[in-house]
């Protein structure tokens, strides 16, 4: 699975600023502001992962203003 670190990125992997903007119902400018701005709206964050883990891909949490749960967090067992 390869691992998306960009707005860039995650909009390319989801088929373009186009498709980001009919996925979401916002005009391509908005997807644009979001790419600049480094940091996706959270109300993306779950339909946005879904599509991009069917193409193979991880997205940072990051890029939504997230932190990633790391083993020791979560409460799994060793």
């Amino acid at each position: 699975m390869e691992h998306l670190e960009s707005p860039e990125s995650v909009v390319l992997a989801l088929g373009g600023v186009r498709a980001v903007g009919e996925m979401t119902g916002v005009k391509p400018s908005t997807v644009y502001n979001w790419c600049h701005r480094d940091r996706f709206p959270s109300r993306t964050f779950l339909s946005f992962r879904a599509a991009l883990l069917e193409r193979g891909y991880e997205p940072d949490p990051k890029l939504w203003g997230m932190t990633a749960l790391c083993p020791q967090q979560s409460g799994a067992a060793e």
